[in-house]
């Protein structure tokens, strides 16, 4: 009895995480139009950027230890494809990282090049892309 209830716990937990990775593929998928350009990355709301983050954290699980280890990016420059590369920059610590990923979604393995300081100019951006985000934030506020 013990060695069934043993089977069935572990074949839901196979059948749970693939259900997450199917949905992680499929949201990946989905927003890939949307991945282009400067995307910020917010937890709340939840912006495209920190969704397809989530995403490749649950299908690759190099990703999710980088993100573990660094946190959250501030922003990101995403060229999805059969092989990606994110660029990841972290404003605080003035940190940029470069991340290649290949294979369909990043499923196997990925590559970590940095970190490296982030531009006057890139700063510059960042810090303007900021403060329309803030105004937009407070125009949005009733």
């Amino acid at each position: 009895m013990n060695r069934k209830l043993t089977v069935l716990l572990t074949l839901s937990v196979l059948l749970l995480s693939s259900c997450e990775a199917y949905k992680s593929n499929f949201m990946l998928g989905w927003t890939y139009a949307d991945a282009q350009g400067i995307q910020p990355v917010r937890a709340n709301p939840p912006t495209i950027g920190y969704r397809r983050l989530q995403a490749y954290a649950t299908v690759n699980q190099a990703m999710k230890m980088f993100l573990q280890a660094k946190g959250m990016p501030d922003y990101i420059i995403e060229k999805p494809g059969f092989s990606s590369r994110i660029a990841c920059f972290y404003l605080t610590k003035n940190h940029a990282y470069l991340l290649e990923m290949s294979g369909h979604y990043a499923i196997q393995g990925m590559k970590v090049l940095g970190p490296e300081p982030i531009g006057e100019k890139d700063l510059k951006l960042f810090k303007a892309l900021n403060e329309v985000e803030k105004a937009t934030a407070a125009y949005q506020q009733p």
